[in-house]
């Protein structure tokens, strides 16, 4: 994936913001190409590449975490357990999901919500923008 991509749209800005998240996604493309989105929408973007990684960064991380933004389906750690362990770390940390591949597979009885945020890859800036204000509201 290249930055091209994913062009900021020229009609419209897309809702952003000055809050941190805390991106987890093990494929490093995507997770670099969404890191520098939500950069230019001008949010704090903290990396990880996977669960175990993302916790040791909320533990070290003295501010803040606003939005945990993680992929569904990752090797060792999978999304759900990440963000359960997450909100045992970060009270009232949100959760904003993404998948290519797991929308059949987020229901309230999986990820422990009555509604799962979900925005599925691959993703508009726009869609991913609006997704992640709706998340933090």
């Amino acid at each position: 994936m290249h930055d091209t991509e994913l062009p900021l749209p020229t009609g419209s800005t897309p809702p952003g913001g000055d809050e941190t998240i805390l991106l987890v996604e093990d494929e490093v493309a995507v997770r670099r190409v969404t890191a520098r989105m939500l950069t230019r929408l001008g949010y704090h973007v903290l990396e990880a590449e996977h669960g175990a990684q993302a916790l040791d960064v909320a533990r070290a991380e003295p501010c803040a975490i606003d939005l945990l933004l993680t992929d569904v389906l990752m090797p060792e750690m999978d999304g759900v357990t990440l963000a359960k362990h997450m909100q045992g770390l970060r009270t009232g940390i949100r959760v904003l999901y993404m998948s290519g591949y797991a929308a059949d597979l987020m229901t309230p009885q999986t990820s422990g919500q009555a509604e799962t945020p979900l925005v599925e890859k691959p993703f508009a800036w726009e869609t991913m923008a609006r997704a992640i204000r709706q998340a933090l509201a």
